[in-house]
């Protein structure tokens, strides 16, 4: 499983001890990679500041992104976040010939949390600029569910377009985090320009 986070927490001591197979070291690794690399190539994206696949917590790696001064979130940027959140869910995709793990779940979270509020508080979709009570929008809970659904969905299939285009650094990610198990923003970039 991933964690990520717009920015750095304290996700528990590195579990240096846990014992990981071959299998779920290269399944978080392409996880942790697709993160990182839809983060890294998207402008409206924090960047990916440092990726790890040493568990920690419950977390079997992560990803942390580093963060702005804008008190504003666009729909652009919101979009972006949406797609970053669901590149691990694609990169494993990719490992797995379609297939994937139980491990995007609190990845899925967290989008569908971000689309809720783009949908019911922030006015950035279909449904219009009101502001929607979930539990008070008579009628339009179908509606809103729907939107959220198609948000999320969205994220995933543009973080799959965004591998996709990518591959190659993804794989250079990949061979990175299995060699070394935490990379930094520095190094990502060097394998970008590679």
């Amino acid at each position: 499983m991933s964690q990520l986070v717009g920015h750095r927490q304290n996700l528990g001591r590195a579990r240096r001890s846990a014992i990981v197979t071959v299998r779920d070291r290269q399944v978080t690794a392409w996880h942790e990679a697709g993160h990182a690399v839809a983060a890294l190539v998207q402008p409206e994206a924090h960047d990916p500041v440092q990726v790890t696949i040493i568990p920690r917590g419950p977390s079997g790696g992560a990803t942390w992104m580093g963060g702005d001064d804008d008190s504003f979130l666009s729909r652009s940027q919101a979009c972006a976040r949406l797609a970053v959140s669901m590149a691990g869910r694609a990169a494993e995709e990719m490992l797995l010939d379609g297939d994937y793990t139980h491990g995007a779940s609190g990845d899925i979270a967290s989008a569908t949390d971000l689309a809720t509020r783009m949908v019911t508080a922030w006015g950035m979709s279909r449904l219009g600029v009101s502001a929607l009570d979930p539990d008070r929008a008579f009628g339009l809970g179908e509606k809103i569910h729907a939107e959220v659904e198609s948000l999320v969905n969205e994220g995933l299939e543009r973080a799959r377009e965004i591998l996709r285009e990518h591959r190659g650094l993804l794989e250079k990610v990949v061979a990175e985090l299995l060699d070394e198990e935490t990379i930094d923003l520095d190094r990502m970039l060097l394998l970008q320009a590679a």
